[in-house]
């Protein structure tokens, strides 16, 4: 059977050949007006086809290895990622490797976009790191091709037939709450910084679990969101510690928002831990080494890197070993920034402030 060609899809979506490449290359992000219905009937029309945009790019890369693989990651802003990709590029020397670094800059059309452009490079393998790049329709459609073709691909969660590396925070969530618990804070709010949300389900949801179990209400200041980084976590922060009645412990979704509400805090004239408890989740390097040092989540970051990398290299000298799924233990890492609930009335309290 012949390989399908953009003409054949533009035939089963009953667009035109230019409609194809204009989905496929992403122009519908930079303005043009194609409907959202259009687009899913390209993308459903690719799928049934089992259409491979890159069909070149595929037969060059079988002409022999190129010792190089892909990794996207979601934030070249946050440290979490710098030391993921220290793990990375220390293990790819190893093995005589290269790697090329994209960051998403924390947007799905970005991610999808990245992802196209690795689809159509000679590559020998890809990583990528934050599972809401794989949510779209388009590219699950990307991926599935490239696993077809059997391009060894690591990703962050259990939804294909891959190897996967998943890092769930649900257990230590519970554990870090219940430590926070026991040290008598009854007000602890979560500092949800996120794109998109269900990047971090794991933490939000065994909160509210948490809340619901101890009784504990869900205020209106229970879950601030904000965006991702240290200065919306500052910004937020700063909403936070302004109300009538604010919280005793603040959990953020990950240490770059934390050092921002430590730093709103200290504006606020709040002594973090003493009035204000504050920790975060990812355990960078930083945290350890600040003032007060960071309550955090952690993972060993570079030694499970440097395994991921590694289940791409076995994959690629055995593609047909079994896959390797694999949760990363976390450890709660108590520090300086967290400690005993305030016990201040509330007047004193606001005098701090």
């Amino acid at each position: 059977m012949n390989r399908p060609t953009q003409v054949d899809v533009a035939k089963r979506a009953g667009v035109s050949r230019a409609t194809v490449s204009y989905v496929l290359n992403g122009a519908t992000n930079k303005g043009v007006p194609i409907s959202a219905e259009t687009q899913q009937r390209v993308w459903d029309a690719i799928e049934e086809l089992g259409y491979e945009p890159h069909a070149q790019a595929r037969s060059l890369r079988s002409g022999g290895a190129t010792k190089t693989i892909g990794i996207l990651i979601p934030d070249v802003r946050n440290p979490h990622y710098w030391e993921m990709m220290e793990g990375f590029e220390l293990e790819a020397r190893q093995w005589g490797y290269h790697v090329m670094m994209y960051s998403s800059e924390l947007s799905g059309e970005r991610g999808i976009t990245i992802l196209r452009a690795l689809a159509g490079r000679r590559i020998d393998g890809i990583i990528i790191i934050g599972s809401y790049v794989t949510y779209s329709k388009e590219a699950q459609i990307i991926l599935n091709q490239l696993l077809k073709q059997q391009l060894p691909i690591v990703l962050g969660n259990f939804d294909y037939e891959t190897d996967c590396l998943h890092s769930d925070y649900r257990h230590a969530t519970t554990e870090l709450l219940h430590y926070l618990y026991g040290l008598g804070h009854r007000q602890i709010s979560l500092l949800y910084g996120v794109a998109p949300d269900e990047e971090a389900l794991d933490r939000l949801e065994p909160y509210k679990a948490f809340l619901n179990e101890h009784q504990l209400p869900l205020l209106e200041t229970s879950v601030i969101e904000c965006g991702p980084t240290i200065r919306d976590g500052y910004l937020a922060a700063c909403r936070i510690f302004s109300v009538d009645s604010p919280p005793t412990a603040l959990v953020c979704v990950n240490d770059w928002l934390a050092m921002g509400a430590i730093r709103a805090a200290h504006e606020y004239n709040l002594r973090v831990p003493d009035d204000i408890s504050i920790s975060g989740y990812d355990g960078i390097n930083l945290g350890e080494y600040m003032t007060p040092s960071l309550t955090t989540v952690s993972w060993d970051t570079i030694k499970w890197s440097r395994e991921a990398f590694r289940f791409l290299v076995r994959r690629l000298e055995d593609p047909n070993e079994d896959y390797q799924k694999v949760t990363i233990p976390h450890e709660v890492l108590i520090r300086e920034s967290t400690g005993a609930a305030p016990q201040l009335p509330a007047s004193t309290w606001e005098e701090r402030r």
